[in-house]
C-alpha cells in the first residue's frame, strides 16, 4: 500500500526504494525469511532464559541471572576505566532494582517476554488490512460497547463511512 501525504495542494508520494521495499509484493519472500530469523532470534534468547535452571544463570527460579548481569553494569569501575552505564538516570535505575532485589520478577517478565515476542514475530499476519476485516473488527467493537442495536445502526454506520 503505498502512502502519500497530501498538505493542502501539494502531493509527496513514497520514494521508489521504499515502494520497493515495503509495497512490492515480490520482496515477499525476503521479509518472510527476515521474520523468521528474527523471530526465532527473540524466541531462542528467551527460551534458553526459560529453561536454564543454573545457579548462576537462572531467570525463572529466583533471577540470579539478571541480577548477576545488573551488578555487572552497575558497579563503579577504579578511577581510570569508564563505567558500562554512561547515562546517570539509567545507572541510578539500575541501582534500584538491584539494591531494592526485583530480580525475581524482572527475570521472569525478560524470559517470557522475549517468548511471547518471538512466537509474535512468528506468528504475524501479512499485515494487509481488508475491508472485510475491517468491517468485522468495526461491528465487533460495536457490539461490545453496545452501541450497535439492530441492523438499522450499522447501515447508518455503513453510510457515514461513504
Amino acid at each position: 500500500m503505498s502512502t502519500s501525504i497530501a498538505h493542502k495542494d501539494t502531493i509527496v508520494a513514497d520514494p521508489p526504494l521504499a515502494k520497493l521495499l515495503f509495497s512490492d509484493t515480490r520482496l515477499a519472500p525476503v521479509w518472510f525469511i527476515v521474520r523468521m530469523y528474527v523471530g526465532f532470534s527473540w524466541l531462542d534468547a528467551g527460551w534458553h532464559k526459560v529453561i536454564d535452571t543454573g545457579a548462576k544463570t537462572n531467570y525463572i527460579i529466583d533471577g540470579s541471572g539478571i541480577y548477576a548481569f545488573w551488578q555487572r553494569i552497575a558497579a563503579t569501575p577504579v578511577a581510570p576505566a569508564k563505567p558500562v552505564i554512561t547515562y546517570d538516570w539509567y545507572n541510578g535505575f539500575i541501582q534500584f532494582l538491584v539494591t531494592n532485589h526485583w530480580e525475581n520478577f524482572f527475570g521472569k517478565l525478560i524470559a517470557f517476554g522475549e517468548v511471547a515476542v518471538g512466537l509474535g514475530i512468528e506468528r504475524r499476519d501479512d499485515g494487509v488490512l481488508r475491508r472485510e476485516d475491517l468491517d468485522r473488527r468495526v461491528r465487533q467493537r460495536l457490539a461490545r460497547a453496545h452501541v450497535l442495536h439492530d441492523r438499522d445502526d450499522l447501515a447508518l454506520l455503513r453510510r457515514r463511512r461513504r
